[in-house]
């Protein structure tokens, strides 16, 4: 039983991230795609949403403080939705995030990757 234990560790960090991700405070629902994976494949996908909200949390909060580095949590959810196994809506929302960030649309990376998050 220890594969799903580490493939869930391993598909819960974030690349080139130093900084620890809190966990979600509430379970992430898996936004409606064309794949609905069981199994080990539903447990590593459904571990990538709840890093990519804690992801998506943590910019917010840093967003409403004014802080710099807001980008670091969302290029990390971009390198989250990229993963295998690819779904389609995920990997466009992560061009959808990664063109907002380069255009310098913060609020609206944030807004594609907070859809990712229960609303409170």
């Amino acid at each position: 039983m220890w594969l799903p234990a580490a493939a869930l560790a391993a598909a819960a960090c974030s690349s080139g991230s130093h900084h620890p991700v809190a966990a979600a405070t509430s379970p992430a629902t898996v936004p409606a795609t064309n794949q609905q994976p069981g199994g080990l494949v539903g447990v590593i996908d459904q571990a990538r949403i709840t890093a990519v909200c804690a992801n998506a949390r943590s910019a917010q909060e840093v967003l409403s403080v004014g802080g710099s580095t807001v980008t670091d949590p969302l290029i990390a959810d971009a390198v989250l939705l990229e993963r295998p196994p690819v779904d389609p809506k995920a990997a466009a929302d992560a061009a959808t995030i990664r063109r907002d960030l380069h255009q310098g649309h913060l609020a609206a990376a944030l807004k594609v990757a907070l859809t990712y998050c229960n609303p409170r």
